[in-house]
């Protein structure tokens, strides 16, 4: 089970299509709703995200799995300067 952060964007979608060709499935957490979902994935609003127990399970693990790690990108967003 996976977690996709910034779901609604421009790279979230792609992303979840993606993993889902590939056998994943997981939650997608953005802000705006997501209308159409692969089998097997769960829309989460970003706001009730740590209040899933499922996602601070997954969230619990994969600090596990990453100790040690210096870097962790939940998402790339592209913004104006």
């Amino acid at each position: 089970h996976l977690v996709v952060t910034g779901a609604s964007g421009f790279i979230g979608p792609r992303l979840i299509s993606r993993l889902a060709s590939a056998g994943h499935t997981g939650y997608a957490v953005s802000r705006r709703p997501i209308i159409a979902l692969p089998p097997g994935w769960t829309w989460i609003p970003r706001s009730q995200a740590l209040y899933v127990p499922a996602v601070l399970d997954f969230i619990d693990k994969f600090c596990q799995s990453v100790d040690g790690c210096n870097a962790v990108f939940q998402r790339v967003r592209s913004s104006k300067v």
